[in-house]
C-alpha cells in the first residue's frame, strides 16, 4: 500500500472508532451512595456529576461503570431500578452489592432495542430483586448472584 493511501486509511479509521467512556467507582464520598458523585471518577467521561440522572434512578447511565473492591447497598424506595444506557455496561470487579429494596438492574425499554451489560468478576456478589428488559448477565466462575423476586 501507498504511504498516503495508508495514511487516508489510517485516518479515516481513527475518525470512525469510538471507544466507551468509563466512569469509575472510588468511593471518595462520606458514604457508599450509589448516588453521590463524590464516589465517581469521572476523569474518563464526558459526564461531570452523578452517572444516572443526578441521583435520578430511573434515568439511564450515559457511560459504562466500574466499581472495584467496594460493598455497596442501594437503598432507593421499593421497585426502582438503575437504568444501564443501551450498549453499556456495569462492572462489578470484586465487590458486592445488594439492592436494599425490590430493586435491580435494567436496559432500556426503547426502540433501540439494545442489550445491556452487568459484569461480575473476581469474586463479585449481586444482590437483587430482578433484572430486567434487555440486560445480559456474565457471572464469572468466582463470583455470585442472587435473585430474590419471584416469577
Amino acid at each position: 500500500m501507498r504511504p498516503h493511501a495508508l495514511a487516508t486509511t489510517l485516518i479515516a479509521l481513527a475518525a470512525t472508532s469510538t471507544s466507551q467512556a468509563v466512569i469509575v467507582w472510588t468511593g471518595g464520598g462520606n458514604t457508599a451512595d450509589f448516588y453521590d458523585s463524590a464516589n465517581w471518577d469521572f476523569s474518563g467521561s464526558a459526564e461531570t456529576a452523578m452517572p444516572i440522572g443526578g441521583g435520578n434512578p430511573s434515568a439511564a447511565t450515559a457511560d459504562d461503570l466500574v466499581i472495584a473492591g467496594a460493598t455497596l447497598n442501594e437503598t432507593s424506595g421499593a421497585f426502582t431500578n438503575i437504568e444501564i444506557g443501551d450498549g453499556l455496561s456495569v462492572t462489578l470487579n470484586g465487590t458486592a452489592f445488594t439492592f436494599a429494596n425490590g430493586n435491580g438492574f435494567t436496559g432500556l425499554n426503547d426502540a433501540a432495542d439494545v442489550l445491556s451489560t452487568v459484569n461480575l468478576i473476581n469474586g463479585s456478589s449481586l444482590n437483587t430483586q430482578f433484572s430486567a428488559i434487555g440486560i445480559t448477565l456474565n457471572v464469572d466462575s468466582t463470583s455470585s448472584l442472587i435473585f430474590r423476586g419471584g416469577g
